[in-house]
């Protein structure tokens, strides 16, 4: 996933976060959606896009695989269960840089949209919580982040604040 150049934010607003933001997780929806195939769900085909070497059950259940971690770089392998799936742009953050303002099918979509989305540890995940780039980045490939969180933020029209943008800038450099 390493990305090359700088990162490019001329495209998105910069705006405050809003202070009150009224986050509730369950505004994106009751959890992941289904995806193709009978009892699939999203967090399943992000595993089976993210992983290698994978144990599936009842045709698209991702039970164990290896993981190259894209926020660490570390190679883990083993149960799925050990393993959660980050939202590049956390809910509550995008809550506070826009979505406050969209339906709940939006809500939902972006929730569930694999390319806001990517396997990693849950130590990871949870040292991130709902932080922007300016409080927490990855130890590997901040750039390759910053890149995806930038068209992430574009394509959602999510505004950024101005220390988010100078750390997505800096990112790469």
């Amino acid at each position: 996933m390493t990305a090359a150049g700088p990162v490019d934010v001329s495209g998105l607003r910069v705006a405050p976060d809003r202070a009150d933001s009224g986050y509730r997780r369950e505004a994106f929806g009751p959890g992941w959606a289904p995806a193709a195939g009978p009892g699939c769900d999203i967090r399943d085909a992000v595993l089976a896009r993210d992983l290698t070497q994978t144990t599936v059950k009842n045709g698209c259940d991702v039970s164990a695989g290896t993981l190259r971690d894209p926020y660490s770089g570390q190679t883990i392998s083993g149960p799925t269960r050990d393993l959660d799936v980050d939202h590049v742009i956390p809910l509550a953050l995008a809550h506070r840089s826009g979505a406050h303002a969209w339906t709940d099918a939006r809500w939902e979509a972006f929730a569930n949209d694999p390319n806001n989305l990517r396997a990693t540890t849950a130590q990871l995940n949870r040292s991130k919580s709902d932080h922007g780039p300016e409080h927490w980045m990855p130890p590997v490939d901040a750039c390759a982040y910053a890149h995806d969180f930038v068209r992430i933020a574009y394509r959602y029209q999510l505004t950024v604040t101005a220390p988010r943008a100078a750390a997505l800038q800096g990112a790469c450099s």
